[in-house]
């Protein structure tokens, strides 16, 4: 098998997976934007470097931004080579990058996620504002890894940060009191293991990149098949599904489509890179 693995060619999940597909005997390629050539003129074809992209056999996708209709048409001339694109929703269903999108699918599987409103105008945030309970999350519709996630204890510390981004570009979130989260990785749809994230002092994220602690947790039904439902949801074969417990009641905070797994690994000694090329190759079969 080759692996193209389209990502930060630093990144190291991309090196890790490609290091365990090399253990097990097979090519990986870590390719970024800046390795991608499209040419349309009678017929439309992708290179990676000098490689035209059907001479992969599996195409895995680390990153999409900023180019994320491009990716799909890479996705997608990679689907027509009758090759096998990780996720492979990315040519079989209508592509939507959108947390509330997310959030509402989640919800119509009957999974608890937090009350969330998304406001394009001041002036509608402004007349919701006494509405809401604080303190109360406000998350970028642009961030992950916990980046651009923040807290606020009043409406003014609300408009405060509103009035230095565009409108529309932040979703405003209910706060769920708890000390920790899990984050329960899936491949295939199916959970590997748990981690258990505390909160470091003087903050209130559990992103294990900022520093939060993680233990490694027992799998627990309840988490795994909530990690599952929530996976195959969103037809994520590879994900993070962030759970937090709040007065007795599991909530979805994220599934995270390009999940990091450095910190899962040496918490958990799972072999995250060795399941993943496991999975590819039974793609491939």
């Amino acid at each position: 098998m080759h692996l193209l693995i389209l990502g930060k060619p630093e990144a190291k999940e991309a090196k890790r997976i490609a290091a365990a597909a090399k253990e097990r005997g097979h090519q990986a390629t870590i390719a970024s934007f800046a390795d991608i050539t499209i040419r349309v003129a009678e017929t439309t074809s992708v290179h990676i470097g000098h490689a035209p992209l059907e001479s992969f056999d599996l195409l895995l996708f680390r990153n999409f931004f900023p180019f994320i209709s491009e990716a799909l048409l890479v996705a997608e001339s990679f689907h027509a080579a009758r090759k096998r694109v990780v996720d492979t929703r990315l040519v079989t269903t209508p592509v939507i990058m959108s947390k509330m999108y997310e959030a509402a699918i989640l919800e119509q599987q009957d999974i608890a996620v937090p009350k969330s409103i998304q406001c394009f105008s001041t002036a509608t945030v402004r007349a919701i504002l006494p509405t809401m309970r604080f303190p109360l999350i406000l998350k970028s519709v642009h961030g992950h890894g916990g980046t651009q996630v923040f807290r606020a204890q009043n409406q003014q510390g609300v408009l405060r940060l509103l009035a230095q981004v565009p409108p529309g570009t932040f979703v405003l979130q209910e706060y769920l009191p708890s000390k920790t989260d899990y984050r329960v990785l899936t491949i295939g749809y199916r959970a590997i293991g748990a981690v258990r994230r505390s909160v470091p002092e003087n903050d209130f994220r559990t992103n294990s990149g900022l520093g939060a602690p993680a233990k490694r947790a027992p799998l627990t039904p309840l988490l795994a098949t909530i990690a599952e439902t929530a996976s195959r949801a969103l037809g994520r074969e590879f994900a993070g599904v962030d759970i937090r417990i709040s007065k007795g009641i599991p909530y979805v905070l994220e599934v995270n489509q390009t999940p990091g797994f450095i910190h899962f690994e040496e918490a958990t000694n799972i072999d995250v890179a060795g399941l993943l090329v496991r999975y590819f190759e039974s793609l491939v079969e």
